[in-house]
């Protein structure tokens, strides 16, 4: 499976392409000639060396699933790994409008049709060239320094010769559908999207359970409205992994609901509902079906799991905390208690597979408590962990704000923590 990496972008532009530029000093005009081409390139970035320790046969994956977001509309995700630099001048408008102006004449994307490289002087060049019907073509040309970022972009069109007599020779893009689905039972059915790759038969699927009890399927915060599971979701299905999100009955039955409705009604049950779901479901793997909570609904995996124990195969957490949470709470004439504790897991299920997550730059769950996990479950086998440098507690890139209002500039999850949860996803089942 390929990864992903930081990203720099800045687009400019011109007659039957689209150039990305950025100021470079007094060599640009040389490093245009290295590149022996009659269009205008400028490359960002402060001085570099040789292409040496670039990894030229990653990058050209990289490159492909790059590629592949921005034929999907995925441009929050390119736009996550831009530098510094051009992260103050390049929006996601601009960016998508680039690329529109170049595939606004073309339809019915079939896939990459080929992927070439070349080492330009202290750069290594990747160029992608994506395959549409009627042997229209469009290139999207990748320029990394050693550092593996990209310095310079930029969109081309293309005619391609005829498909073979087979069929089209471009590879298949992992593309994905989506679909409406209702999760949980009457009283309160609530609102789901399946998203499912389309190149995958029954693929792994994960259940995406937002940081909180009353969102919306797609984990909906901040002034930006950033949609950190609809980014998961996305990008999981761009990696070959399934996943259903849904919306949290509190957030679709608020005035129905009793205001000391407890987490069992609010969160358990349905998450209960939702595994069966997919264990029913015949587009995705019953064999691997895993748990993503983010947040405080972390609180509830232990009993989560323990309620359907050998229909799951495993779970993510992310920015989560270890805590034990005791609740009694009182339906008509049932008592409900509910007894969830992150010990669960090395005392009574110590071989379920689990992946911890944390941003570095997270002010809600710092650091000391993804710590606190590996205490905890010191000795535990199928124990994955992996923290991500100025993320914060949604995994997009932080402002630097140590409160909410970091969750009120524009952002998505970042492509790296996408991919982590794909390979180890697609590993373990």
């Amino acid at each position: 499976m390929n990864r992903y990496l930081q990203i720099a972008l800045r687009l400019t532009l011109m007659t039957g392409m689209i150039l990305c530029l950025a100021a470079c000093g007094g060599k640009q005009k040389q490093r245009e000639k290295e590149f022996n081409t009659d269009k205008e390139l400028a490359l960002t970035g402060s001085s570099v060396g040789t292409p040496a320790g670039v990894k030229m046969d990653t990058l050209s994956e990289r490159s492909v699933t790059y590629a592949e977001q921005i034929v999907s509309g995925l441009m929050a995700s390119v736009q996550e790994h831009f530098s510094d630099e051009l992260a103050e001048q390049m929006s996601l408008d601009r960016l998508q409008a680039s690329w529109d102006s170049v595939a606004a004449n073309v339809s019915g994307y079939q896939g990459v049709e080929d992927v070439s490289e070349t080492v330009n002087g202290e750069y290594l060049v990747e160029l992608v060239t994506l395959r549409y019907e009627q042997n229209q073509g469009r290139t999207i040309q990748f320029v990394f320094d050693d550092r593996e970022q990209i310095v310079g972009i930029w969109f081309d069109a293309t005619e391609l010769g005829a498909a073979s007599s087979s069929g089209s020779s471009a590879r298949p893009t992992r593309d994905y559908e989506e679909t409406e689905v209702t999760v949980g039972r009457d009283p309160y059915p609530l609102q789901g999207i399946l998203t499912v790759p389309k190149q995958e038969q029954k693929p792994p699927v994960v259940i995406l359970i937002p940081d909180g009890r009353d969102l919306d399927m797609d984990g909906t915060i901040g002034l930006a409205q950033n949609k950190p599971l609809q980014d998961l979701a996305r990008g999981l299905a761009i990696c070959g992994v399934a996943s259903l999100r849904y919306e949290q009955r509190m957030y679709h039955y608020q005035k129905e609901l009793p205001k000391d409705t407890g987490s069992y009604d609010a969160i358990v049950q349905d998450a209960g509902y939702a595994v069966s779901q997919m264990y029913n479901e015949k587009k995705v793997s019953r064999s691997g079906i895993y748990f993503l909570v983010m947040g405080s609904s972390a609180s509830y995996l232990p009993v989560m799991v323990a309620d359907k124990p050998k229909r799951l195969k495993g779970a993510i957490l992310m920015g989560a905390k270890p805590t034990a949470v005791s609740e009694k709470t009182y339906g008509g004439d049932k008592e409900k208690n509910l007894s969830s504790d992150a010990s669960y897991f090395i005392e009574e299920n110590s071989t379920f597979p689990l992946l911890v997550l944390q941003g570095e730059a997270d002010f809600e769950t710092p650091v000391k408590s993804f710590e606190q996990w590996k205490k905890l479950w010191k000795g535990r086998s199928h124990t994955s962990y992996r923290s991500f440098r100025k993320l914060n507690h949604y995994f997009m890139k932080t402002t630097g704000a140590a409160d909410r209002s970091d969750y009120d500039e524009v952002g998505s999850v970042n492509p790296d923590v996408i991919q982590t949860i794909a390979n180890w996803v697609l590993e373990e089942s």
